[in-house]
C-alpha cells in the first residue's frame, strides 16, 4: 500500500471513505446489454427456453441537413449508401446462438457493412457468397513501418478493392474515424455509379437504369482479431451516418459481434468523435439557415431592376409606387441660409 495512504490518522479522526493516492481517472462508461424477456408470440426469435431479446433499431439520417451538408453528400447519396431503410440487431449471445468459434468469422453489422478478423478474409468461399466488394483494413501503425499489407491471397485473386486506415495508437482513432467513414461512403457510391455506366453501355447510352436493380457494394472492416480497432471504426460509422450516440453504437456493434472489446479509452475516443459530429452538424445547419435567409431577404432597391413584364404576376411588387417619385437625397452641398430654416 502507498505510504501516503497508510499514514496513521490523528487521535479522534475517522476516515469516512476509501483513500487512494493514484491520479484521478474518468468515470466508467456503462454499456447496457439488451434485455431478455419471455417469448410468447411465437415469432421465432426465441430460444429453447422461451426467451427472446428486443431488437435494436437504427435509421439512417437521409433527410438530416446537418449530416448531408457536413459530409458533402445529398439526401439521395445517403439513401444509395444506406439503402434508406432501418437496420436491426438481435443479440446472438442472449438467444444462445453465439458460439465461441464465431469469433473467427465475420458478422454482418449492417446489410452492407461487415466486421470480422483476418481469418475471415482468407475464406474465399465466404467472400464470394457474401459478395464482399471492398476490404477496409484497420491496420496497426507499427505494421506500416514494417510494410505489412494484411491482404490475403484470396482477396487478391478475387480482385476485391482494399483500403487501409492506419491507427498508430488510441490517440489516432478520432482522426481516423472520419477517414474510414469517407472511404466506405466513397466505395458505395462509386460501386453504384460503375454499374450504372456498365449497364447503360450494355443496353444503350440512353437507357435509364433503376438503382433498385443494381447490386449494392458490401464492405468488410477487419483487423487481426476483429474486436478492437475495426470495431471502433464500425461504431463510428453508425454514429456518423445513423446519428447514434456512443453508447447506442457500441451496443449495436456488440450485439451483432458479441466478442468485440471496447475498452474505456476506446469508448472515450468514440465519445469525443460524437461531440465533433454534433458540432459539425450544428455548424452545417447554421450555415444552411444563413444561406436561406440571404436568399429570402431582399431590399426594396433590388425590386427597381425587376422586369416590367413581371407586374402581372401575383407575387410581384407594384411598380407604380416608384413612378413619378423624385429621388431623395439626405444631404446636399452648397451655400444655404441656415437661419432661414428656423423662421
Amino acid at each position: 500500500m502507498d505510504p501516503l495512504v497508510s499514514q496513521t490518522l490523528q487521535r479522534g479522526v475517522v476516515r469516512t471513505a476509501p483513500v487512494s493516492a493514484r491520479p484521478p481517472s474518468p468515470p466508467y462508461i456503462h454499456i447496457p446489454t439488451p434485455l431478455a424477456h419471455g417469448n410468447d408470440n411465437g415469432n421465432g426469435n426465441g430460444n429453447s427456453n422461451g426467451t427472446t431479446t428486443s431488437p435494436l433499431l437504427i435509421t439512417p439520417l437521409c433527410d438530416d441537413p446537418g449530416t448531408t451538408i457536413a459530409r458533402g453528400l445529398t439526401p439521395t447519396d445517403v439513401r444509395y449508401i444506406t439503402g434508406g431503410h432501418a437496420q436491426y440487431a438481435h443479440s446472438a449471445a442472449l438467444s444462445h446462438n453465439w458460439v465461441y468459434e464465431d469469433r473467427r468469422k465475420a458478422q454482418r453489422v449492417l446489410d452492407f457493412l461487415y466486421l470480422g478478423p483476418m481469418a475471415a478474409v482468407r475464406d474465399r468461399e465466404w467472400l464470394l457468397n457474401e459478395g464482399i466488394t471492398m476490404l477496409l483494413v484497420a491496420r496497426d501503425g507499427s505494421m506500416v513501418q514494417a510494410g505489412v499489407l494484411l491482404v490475403p491471397r484470396a482477396a487478391k485473386e478475387l480482385g476485391i478493392e482494399t483500403r487501409y486506415v492506419d491507427v498508430g495508437s488510441r490517440h489516432d482513432l478520432v482522426g481516423m474515424m472520419d477517414n474510414a467513414v469517407g472511404l466506405i461512403n466513397a466505395h458505395m457510391l462509386s460501386f453504384d455509379a460503375t454499374q450504372v455506366v456498365e449497364q447503360q453501355l450494355e443496353h444503350s447510352l440512353k437507357a435509364e437504369i433503376g438503382h433498385s436493380t443494381l447490386r449494392r457494394g458490401k464492405v468488410l472492416v477487419f483487423d487481426e482479431t476483429g474486436n478492437e480497432r475495426s470495431a471502433a471504426l464500425v461504431a463510428a460509422y453508425l454514429m456518423a451516418m445513423y446519428g447514434r450516440s456512443m453508447v447506442e453504437a457500441v451496443q449495436f456493434v456488440s450485439t451483432q459481434r458479441f466478442c468485440t472489446n471496447f475498452d474505456e479509452e476506446t469508448k472515450y475516443r468514440l465519445q469525443t468523435y460524437g461531440d465533433l459530429l454534433q458540432a459539425k452538424r450544428m455548424t452545417a445547419m447554421a450555415r444552411s439557415q444563413d444561406a436561406s435567409a440571404k436568399l429570402v431577404k431582399r431590399r426594396i432597391d433590388d425590386t427597381m431592376d425587376e422586369d416590367d413584364n413581371m407586374e402581372n404576376t401575383a407575387d410581384s411588387f407594384d411598380m407604380a409606387r416608384y413612378e413619378d417619385r423624385a429621388p431623395f437625397v439626405p444631404f446636399m452641398e452648397g451655400d444655404m441660409d441656415m437661419g432661414s430654416s428656423y423662421e
